[in-house]
């Protein structure tokens, strides 16, 4: 496979570490779409233990686009989704706490959340919890998020957001 490269020798393109931040997908880049979905997560092996730290540094309580696709944790109890002729698992949503709305078919999600509805009730919007609630009921914050979430305790650290504005965040900022 043309992906195979040392780690200490890969510098990692911009537009591909972009991707990994976000998911947004690099435009006009060949290698990229050729890149099979078993190397996109080969990609990821190779750089997260370089781009995570950075990130949460940067981004307290949050996980960039990657760890959600390839690492956050798995619900195995629901059907498996046949991605290019092999299994994946959606990670463990998000959990919603409140609100109405319809979803359209339930099987797309991004960042732990449903990305798919047919209409959201803007007067009661589908609240779930943040993703720093999230990781700390899985167990997955760092040391540093931990002693940072328990001194915000104290300004009351947000435990839960409107699907809407969640949405709106799609867009990640990087990281750099």
């Amino acid at each position: 496979m043309w992906f195979t490269v040392k780690k200490k020798n890969n510098k990692l393109q911009d537009s591909w570490l972009n991707y990994l931040l976000t998911g947004k997908e690099p435009k006009l880049d060949i290698q990229f779409f050729i890149l099979k979905e078993k190397g996109k997560e080969k990609l990821w092996d190779l750089h997260k233990d370089e781009i995570l730290p950075r990130w949460i540094k940067k981004n307290s309580w949050t996980r960039p686009f990657a760890w959600w696709e390839l690492d956050a944790p798995r619900n195995e109890k629901r059907k498996p989704e046949i991605h290019r002729g092999y299994k994946k698992y959606f990670p463990k949503v998000r959990k919603m706490v409140n609100g109405r709305g319809k979803l359209y078919s339930g099987l797309f999600y991004q960042f732990g959340v449903p990305c798919d509805w047919a209409e959201i009730d803007t007067a009661d919007p589908p609240l779930y919890e943040t993703e720093g609630a999230y990781l700390k009921r899985h167990g997955l914050l760092t040391e540093e998020e931990e002693k940072l979430m328990k001194r915000s305790q104290k300004v009351k650290f947000r435990q839960y957001d409107s699907i809407i504005n969640i949405l709106k965040s799609v867009k990640r900022p990087s990281y750099q």
